[in-house]
């Protein structure tokens, strides 16, 4: 874990201590997904589960006969 002093530390060029903290933070990017990367993401995710679906669709209206 993190020294809490490393996690709270202002960006660089803060002067003074009495400066509010909201205005001096680093802000960090995150480990988020980008638009294009939910844009390939989802369709990879939910593609699979319908064609399984409709396989089995398949297989039930023309399989047993």
């Amino acid at each position: 874990m993190h020294d809490i002093e490393t996690a709270l530390h202002p960006a660089c060029g803060a002067s003074t201590i009495s400066e509010s903290p909201r205005e001096n933070w680093l802000m960090k990017r995150n480990c988020s997904l980008s638009t294009r990367q939910i844009g390939w993401f989802t369709p990879l995710v939910v593609i699979p589960p319908f064609v399984i679906a409709w396989f089995s669709a398949w297989q039930g209206a023309f399989g047993a006969a």
